[in-house]
């Protein structure tokens, strides 16, 4: 746009790679990622602008964050770095549709900016993609069994210790990738700590 003085015009770049392009990026749930981009002053006349960032639907559960909200003056072919941190929610079972994590779900970023002068706002957009994870969640659902100093003069270090183990995923509605159990491991473990000098724990 050309106003008195000068044009007011810019344009923002990613700084990140993927392979799928540089409009992608991953997330992984529980974990905050930072995106850097690059704002460039591409009019004729000293500008500021103010800085938008969020995504194209709505991700209550998500924590989207720039801290720059409005620049400094750039003058024309300044540059400026702005990052955006993108927190989500940690995985939990059941997996809330809501919390967005699943990895089938893909969220479209957008970064836009403003000349506060007027004129056209600069957009970017970037396509996040999530982590597909899978972990094993090992609870103890036994009282703890003390070792006395008897016990360890007569050598006595065998205790008996519940547990229970829960699979955490995001794999969504892929029944292909869904993992699941044997079922022995569905159903309460001992654990004896063995007096063995190298530690090891025996199980049934």
């Amino acid at each position: 746009m050309v106003m008195a003085g000068g044009t007011y015009s810019s344009e923002i770049f990613q700084n990140h790679s993927h392979d799928l392009g540089l409009n992608f990026a991953n997330l992984t749930p529980g974990l905050d990622r930072t995106l850097h981009y690059t704002l460039k002053n591409t009019g004729t006349a000293p500008a500021q602008y103010q800085i938008d960032v969020g995504a194209t639907e709505a991700v209550p559960f998500w924590n989207i964050h720039s801290p720059v909200t409005i620049t400094d003056v750039l003058l024309p072919n300044e540059t400026r770095a702005i990052p955006v941190t993108i927190s989500t929610p940690s995985l939990e079972m059941p997996l809330d549709p809501s919390w967005k994590v699943s990895s089938i779900e893909r969220v479209d970023l957008i970064i836009q900016a403003i000349p506060m002068e007027g004129g056209v706002p600069s957009t970017n957009q970037t396509t996040l993609l999530i982590d597909s994870i899978v972990e094993l969640d090992i609870s103890v659902t036994g009282d703890a069994s003390d070792i006395t100093v008897d016990d360890i003069k007569a050598g006595n270090f065998n205790r008996w210790v519940d547990f229970e183990v829960t699979i955490v995923h995001n794999l969504g509605s892929n029944d292909t990738l869904r993992p699941s159990l044997p079922l022995p491991l569905r159903r309460k473990w001992h654990v004896i700590r063995t007096g063995h000098p190298s530690g090891w724990f025996q199980s049934r």
